[in-house]
């Protein structure tokens, strides 16, 4: 205690001030970063889920096996865009069916690549895009998308 005696209130008031800012930062830091880190990624998998159920609550099985959809054209409109990607080497992370329309999410792919993919929806597939998100990554010309698909008619 005699050294805290020794100290001028300026310096108790710091050596306060660190004792309590220090503590609150290694909780920040180890404690409620990684708590919400694992929240977020849990409410990605809930959608994901959410997503996949809504899809497979449109499909039905007839009964000579061969599924049939309740929502002809976004069905039609998801194979359309699943297979326009897998041709223009774009990976499709998520698929979130909206009504009508038709949301994708791509992460960590070339550019060219996605801007490639949506030049073929649109005229290949008769797909509009009518909202496009782009956020560029570390890596030089690689990007994660988020698009909004409708049919073109």
């Amino acid at each position: 205690m005699s050294a805290l005696a020794n100290l001028s209130p300026r310096e108790r008031m710091m050596l306060l001030f660190c004792a309590v800012l220090i503590p609150a930062l290694v909780l920040w830091r180890f404690a409620w970063q990684p708590i919400q880190a694992e929240r977020a990624a849990l409410n990605d998998e809930i959608a994901r889920y959410l997503a996949l159920r809504r899809v497979a609550e449109q499909v039905d099985v007839a009964p000579g096996g061969t599924a049939q959809t309740a929502e002809m054209p976004l069905a039609a409109l998801s194979q359309r865009a699943t297979r326009s990607a897998e041709a223009a080497s774009v990976r499709i992370t998520r698929i979130d069916p909206r009504g009508a329309s038709l949301t994708l999410v791509v992460q960590e792919a070339a550019f060219r690549e996605i801007l490639a993919w949506i030049v073929a929806l649109e005229r290949e597939e008769r797909a509009r895009v009518t909202a496009l998100e782009v956020d560029r990554l570390t890596v030089p010309g690689t990007v994660s998308a988020r698009l909004t698909l409708e049919d073109a008619g």
